[in-house]
């Protein structure tokens, strides 16, 4: 009996693969072809030609299309033989266990859908004040992990007239310096590279002549204007800011980490609050009570002000009828 079972399920196999070929040799699909035609049975399930057509992408034709259907038709009929095999496998105990964690896997996933809701109907915005205050708060916990600088590199050509007036140009600071800075080489054809924001300092150095396993941390002055030179071509560079590994993170680095924490924060923040709203108007509707001892004072004995008076912000959405 077994045996005649996995023959009928073969020469099912055996005649859907047989049809895919055929049928998708051609660039459409023949009128004969409906969606009730049985593909492959499995005991009492089937699969229908209308639940496959739907994966074939329409721009394949011909033995592409038939390739696709045909692992479809084996991926179906795997996995309902894989379940079989499985459900003989397993115990009432195991198949108890594994509605459990099912059952438990739903209960999350309307919590998290029905948390996403209230965290779309509040307000999530992390201003440039609450970065900046958290940074002054926290910043020692964000350190440098290699060396960082900010500054200026100019490559110009060693005959030039202006190489002189170029390096005083350099030495000047404020915004009135650089501009100068900018004018003078737009007009010379030197070619200025800004790092107004922290680099690694092997980004800056690749932008002078400079060898990859040789150590530079003795050019790491700040302030002065450098030299270096490579045949027809002069460099000048001036370090403005340095931060070496173990120092605080600049701001600018970790403002994006930063708002990601407070975001994040925020989320909690929303979701914990309604869920003490919840409880409270559950209790003092009477439709739920906590037997449980407490070390802390209960929920439902907290008013909104003194929420409030944590900084915790109390959301005004009805859900308990």
């Amino acid at each position: 009996m077994k045996r005649r079972h996995l023959n009928k399920i073969t020469l099912l196999t055996l005649a859907a693969a047989s049809s895919l070929s055929i049928i998708f040799s051609c660039k459409e699909v023949p009128h004969y072809f409906d969606g009730s035609r049985v593909l492959a049975e499995v005991g009492s399930e089937k699969l229908y030609a209308r639940d496959v057509l739907t994966v074939v992408p329409e721009e394949l034709t011909g033995e592409d299309s038939a390739a696709v259907m045909e692992r479809y038709v084996d991926r179906w009929m795997y996995r309902r033989l894989k379940l079989r095999a499985a459900k003989n496998a397993f115990s009432g105990k195991e198949e108890d266990a594994i509605d459990s964690l099912v059952e438990e896997y739903r209960q999350s996933l309307v919590v998290r859908m029905f948390d996403e809701q209230l965290v779309a109907q509040a307000d999530t915005t992390v201003t440039d004040e609450q970065i900046e205050a958290y940074y002054r708060e926290h910043g020692a916990e964000f350190r440098v992990t290699q060396t960082l600088v900010e500054g200026t590199v100019v490559r110009f050509d060693v005959s030039n007239r202006q190489a002189a007036k170029l390096r005083q140009a350099m030495a000047h600071g404020g915004e009135e310096g650089r501009q100068e800075l900018r004018d003078l080489s737009a007009k010379n054809h030197f070619e200025l590279t800004e790092f107004a924001e922290w680099v690694p300092w092997s980004e800056f150095l690749s932008y002078l002549p400079t060898l990859r396993n040789r150590s530079y941390d003795n050019l790491l002055t700040v302030g002065t204007v450098q030299e270096m030179r490579e045949d027809a071509s002069g460099y000048y560079f001036r370090i403005t800011s340095v931060r070496r590994a173990g120092d605080t993170e600049p701001l600018s680095r970790t403002r994006e980490t930063i708002r990601k924490i407070l975001y994040n924060q925020r989320l909690q923040e929303i979701v914990q609050t309604r869920e003490r709203e919840m409880l409270d108007e559950a209790v003092k509707a009477g439709k739920a009570e906590i037997y449980a001892p407490r070390a802390s004072r209960p929920v439902a004995e907290e008013t909104p002000e003194e929420l409030t008076s944590r900084g915790v912000t109390v959301l005004n959405s009805d859900f308990l009828s």
